[in-house]
């Protein structure tokens, strides 16, 4: 874990609290999910942790793990039935043991506080990266 934490440059403060949002994080992307949704979890964690002042210092681990997903389910289009990869809202909110409204509020702080939008490039998965219709779509459409 110490390896991971230096990866995405958790700052020594928040490494024991991260730690445990990794260790839900990384058991939810494993049970339910892909190792892709796993390395986008860290990152968006590191970035989080980074942040002046982070808002990872405060509040209950598990409801930051299951934000850090919902966001990432988001900007992934987890939530969308047609996705290759698809889970609706609710069962990600059980997976964590978290309401899922609760997950929706504070994924709406996290995605205005880091300015994150549909097909970020550090936190999207590659087949919508690759996909030119994907891409063209968002880059001409009202969605922000």
């Amino acid at each position: 874990m110490d390896e991971v934490m230096t990866q995405v440059r958790v700052p020594a403060a928040l490494r024991g609290r991260v730690a445990t949002m990794l260790e839900i994080t990384d058991r939810v992307a494993r049970d339910h999910l892909d190792e892709e949704y796993r390395d986008l979890a860290r990152t968006l964690l590191g970035r989080l942790a980074r942040k002046r002042p982070s808002p990872l210092a405060r509040g209950a681990e598990r409801i930051w793990a299951g934000t850090v997903l919902y966001v990432l389910g988001q900007l992934n289009f987890l939530f969308d039935p047609r996705s290759t990869l698809h889970m609706t809202g609710d069962a990600l909110a059980a997976a964590v043991d978290v309401p899922q409204q609760t997950l929706a509020n504070k994924a709406k702080v996290v995605r205005d506080l880091l300015r994150l939008r549909p097909l970020d490039r550090e936190l999207s998965r590659r087949e919508h990266l690759a996909n030119p219709l994907t891409a063209t779509f968002f880059r001409y459409s009202n969605i922000r």
